[in-house]
């Protein structure tokens, strides 16, 4: 069985976990993973972004039995919505999502907003009176999602 990885920003703690965690798997169930991986350097040249958007087109997608897309990670202007793009139209077998929903594929999400509720629930459960939360990047959807929950969370305390 071979499977597909697109994933941005391969040096970020999150990617290298699901990196080691299908390595490990791969291992075990004998299972070839591909990896297309970008690395984002800041800046502003444009080549350079799209180099980094060249990974998309790199495999042949008919040699894969199944595609793993961690689309929320590619980090250059555009990237993730020509990813997707790009593979609802050319790949003829399953794509799972990881952390972005989208309606083609299949989707791995977490509830966040609620994750988060009961983690500051709990904190507060124990006698905790001034937690403080760090978002994130706000233009990622489960920075705000987790807000909310803990705003939720603060305001019901």
């Amino acid at each position: 069985m071979k499977i597909g990885v697109f994933i941005g920003d391969i040096c970020e703690s999150y990617q290298q976990v699901i990196i080691e965690e299908l390595e490990k798997y791969s291992k075990e169930k004998d299972i070839t993973i591909y990896i297309f991986g970008s690395f984002v350097i800041p800046g502003n040249n444009i080549l350079h972004a799209e180099g980094e958007k060249s990974i998309i087109y790199l495999p042949m997608l008919n040699m894969f039995d199944g595609i793993i897309c961690a689309g929320d990670t590619m980090n250059h202007f555009g990237m993730e919505q020509e990813l997707v793009h790009y593979l609802t139209e050319n790949a003829a077998c399953p794509v799972v999502s990881l952390r972005s929903e989208e309606e083609a594929f299949y989707n791995i999400l977490i509830d966040n907003e609620s994750a988060m509720y009961e983690m500051t629930r709990h904190y507060l459960d124990k006698g905790m009176k001034e937690i403080c939360f760090v978002t994130g990047r706000m233009d990622m959807l489960d920075a705000k999602e987790r807000l909310a929950g803990y705003r939720k969370a603060m305001r019901e305390a």
